[in-house]
């Protein structure tokens, strides 16, 4: 499956920008890994829907149409 991120643009000045630039950078949200990182959250995002499936079902919890 895929996410969607909506993106909001907001406008920064000065140092506002080179600080948001850089916690970006070191949370991983800009540059290279970017893909990769999403595609990481994706896969556990899926795991953890199919876990919570399971859990449901073995507890009688009906998730037809969630």
């Amino acid at each position: 499956g895929r996410i969607f991120i909506e993106i909001m643009w907001i406008d920064l000045e000065g140092d506002q920008v080179q600080f948001w630039q850089k916690a970006c950078k070191e949370l991983g949200l800009l540059g290279a890994g970017f893909e990769e990182r999403v595609q990481g959250l994706d896969q556990y995002l899926d795991e953890l829907d199919i876990l919570l499936e399971e859990i449901a079902t073995e507890n009688g919890v009906d998730t037809t149409g969630l």
